[in-house]
């Protein structure tokens, strides 16, 4: 099934690495012209090289308001506008709530909501104005299915929901459509290195078998499902659905 995304305008936070990369590698094989939005530079300039030329990098910080005003302004100054807006930067920290002082509460969310906050705020504008506009949310399972030890996490990703859900209903006059997806446990470096504490090459083996050993599938989430999803909620083949969070989970 093709998205039909040619000349679309994306941009995707977080796009360095993980399922970032793979949203943006997923939207530029679909016709997009895609612009990460990350603070790794090294890492998203050759992730851009990779994906070639209709793939570029901005320097932002999701987390400050002034950063994030000055990329999405950059972005539309350069390419025209922006059609579709992917949230995907994120944070996670494993940690019992009696040992999590108040800074790790303050950083999860702050990274985790406030910045699809305060991207959405910056880019509604313009979507508005043309009466059309993608913005996609990537949110977790967690935020639905709270975890141990994740309880910040958790509550960041189940007020991303709300968030999406609130912001679908009051644009929705002007027809824009603003979902998110909740992706279940994912084999990247942000779980392979924080929650399994190891860089083994046999990490995702190990954790296909200790984490998703429960799941229908047996197996994690690849980042192709998550990327797929996103780029079907980006074409018209979705422009009646908005405010709702989809399971991309086994």
């Amino acid at each position: 099934m093709e998205m039909h995304l040619d000349n679309k305008v994306a941009l995707v936070t977080g796009g360095a690495r993980g399922i970032g990369e793979s949203i943006a590698t997923h939207l530029v094989r679909e016709g997009a012209r895609v612009v990460i939005a990350d603070l790794e530079a090294e890492r998203a300039e050759k992730a851009c090289q990779v994906m070639g030329p209709n793939a570029s990098f901005i320097r932002m910080d999701v987390t400050d308001k002034e950063s994030v005003e000055a990329g999405i302004r950059r972005v539309t100054e350069e390419l025209g506008r922006i059609d579709i807006l992917v949230n995907n930067a994120g944070v996670s920290r494993r940690v019992r709530v009696l040992n999590m002082e108040p800074d790790d509460w303050n950083y999860i969310f702050k990274v985790n909501t406030f910045g699809p906050y305060l991207t959405t705020r910056a880019v509604l504008p313009q979507m508005i104005e043309r009466e059309k506009g993608k913005i996609v949310n990537i949110a977790a399972m967690a935020g639905k299915k709270p975890m141990a030890t994740y309880a910040h996490y958790s509550a960041s990703k189940a007020a991303l929901i709300a968030f999406t859900e609130a912001v679908a209903l009051e644009y929705a006059e002007h027809g824009l459509n603003i979902n998110c997806v909740c992706p279940g446990a994912v084999a990247t470096k942000l779980w392979s290195i924080d929650n399994l504490e190891t860089q083994d090459k046999s990490c995702v083996s190990s954790f296909d078998k200790d984490i998703c050993g429960s799941f229908s599938f047996g197996r994690a989430q690849r980042l192709e499902d998550v990327a797929n999803m996103v780029c079907y909620l980006c074409s018209d083949l979705t422009k009646n659905i908005t405010g709702q969070s989809f399971n991309i989970t086994s």
